[in-house]
């Protein structure tokens, strides 16, 4: 039987409609290094804006201390993209795939119902990236 846990060292999610936490995606080599990618809705002073993140999985041994602590916690947490402006309105997007060969990520960026700049080849909005895994631009 599955069981549900709470994982403690979450970054802050703007979360209305469309927007909250996105997804929660495995590193290629996270046998080795625990890594694990984030897509979420981060906030701002007017809405969210579509973020990629990376952060280190710790599991503890044993029971936390205290009501609210966590046997699991995200640790090193580091934006690696994030979409700007932010802003209400339309979906971010923000499913990625790991490339073949393990080095790099694609993202998917929503339109956000942004129709000008989704038509436009030199902005994220309604793209696909291709991105290092530490959220360098590989190609357009």
């Amino acid at each position: 039987m599955e069981k549900k846990i709470q994982v403690g060292g979450t970054p802050p999610v703007y979360w209305e409609g469309q927007s909250g936490m996105m997804g929660v995606f495995l590193s290629p080599t996270y046998a080795t290094d625990q890594n694990i990618y984030l897509t979420y809705a981060e906030p701002g002073d007017y809405g969210g804006g579509l973020t990629l993140a990376r952060a280190k999985l710790t599991l503890s041994q044993g029971q936390p201390a205290g009501p609210f602590a966590s046997p699991a916690r995200l640790e090193h947490l580091e934006v690696l993209w994030r979409q700007l402006p932010k802003g209400k309105g339309g979906q971010e997007g923000a499913q990625i795939a790991f490339a073949p060969d393990g080095k790099s990520l694609f993202l998917t960026v929503g339109d956000r119902q942004r129709f000008t700049p989704a038509q436009d080849p030199n902005q994220p909005e309604g793209k696909i990236l291709h991105l290092t895994l530490d959220g360098q631009t590989l190609a357009r």
